[in-house]
């Protein structure tokens, strides 16, 4: 089962060292960069770790939209070496689990490079359905309904 869990001195080198396909890279920012920003926002920001078993596979960040009853994914990895084995969508999964007992959260927005076609049908199978389509940034928005 894929857990979420703060991200802490413990379990932040492991954290660091996870790896993107080269393709996928080139469409994130870095986890240290993610990190880094969470840590100048942190009342808007929040990193997670995703682990299975104790062991880090995972990273996201997950935000408060404030005008919004949303909550946003920006940013969401599974290591190169621990894809294609489900992590992903059980990662989502869990985290909408943890989405629904958010007061006042109705929604959970999430953006994927038109592109990236692994990330979109992960987060397909995880319930979310495509929004809107912005052509000049190539994103698709992705939308999971709570309430």
């Amino acid at each position: 089962m894929v857990q979420l869990n703060n991200l802490t001195a413990e379990n932040l080198q492991e954290t660091l060292a996870l790896q993107m396909e080269g393709w996928q890279a080139k469409n994130l920012p870095t986890i240290a960069e993610e990190i880094a920003m969470a840590y100048v926002d942190p009342e808007n920001r929040v990193p997670l770790a995703l682990t299975v078993n104790d062991k880090v596979i995972g990273f996201m960040v997950f935000s408060f939209l404030q005008m919004h009853d949303t909550v946003a994914i920006p940013y969401f990895m599974i290591d190169w070496q621990e894809q294609n084995k489900g992590y992903g969508t059980k990662a989502l999964q869990e985290f909408i689990r943890y989405a629904e007992n958010l007061p006042g959260i109705n929604k959970i927005r999430c953006v994927v490079n038109t592109g990236d076609l692994f990330g979109r049908k992960t987060l397909e199978s995880a319930g979310f359905v495509r929004g809107q389509t912005n052509l000049e940034e190539k994103e698709n928005e992705m939308v999971y309904i709570i309430r």
